[in-house]
């Protein structure tokens, strides 16, 4: 219900897009020393879910890596959400990771 509901602030949401990018770069890179670098780089500890951290974290997840890399739809819609994307397109297929993470290169300060 409304009265339930936990209202983020736009420092929360951009804390949770930067966990998704860390998370979303190592399912598509494959490179755990280069994620736990940039999840260092970006405290993102603290906003991942336990199935995130157990995947940054594993040297050799036998995790579904495209699971994973589904994060960055979810980052473009959060994005949206704190003013960093203009608009949100009609979902019509696979997202572009460079329109996803460019935002995040020209983040303007929350």
């Amino acid at each position: 219900t409304a009265s339930e509901a936990h209202i983020r602030t736009a420092e929360e949401v951009a804390r949770r897009v930067m966990t998704l990018a860390v998370v979303a770069i190592k399912a598509d890179a494959r490179d755990h020393d280069w994620a736990q670098s940039l999840a260092m780089q970006f405290d993102v500890h603290r906003s991942a879910t336990p199935e995130e951290l157990e995947f940054l974290n594993s040297l050799d997840p036998d995790e579904d890596f495209a699971a994973f890399s589904w994060r960055y739809e979810s980052m473009y819609a959060l994005l949206w959400s704190i003013g960093q994307v203009a608009s949100l397109d009609q979902p019509s297929g696979q997202i572009d990771v460079v329109k996803v993470v460019q935002p995040l290169i020209d983040m303007k300060p929350i």
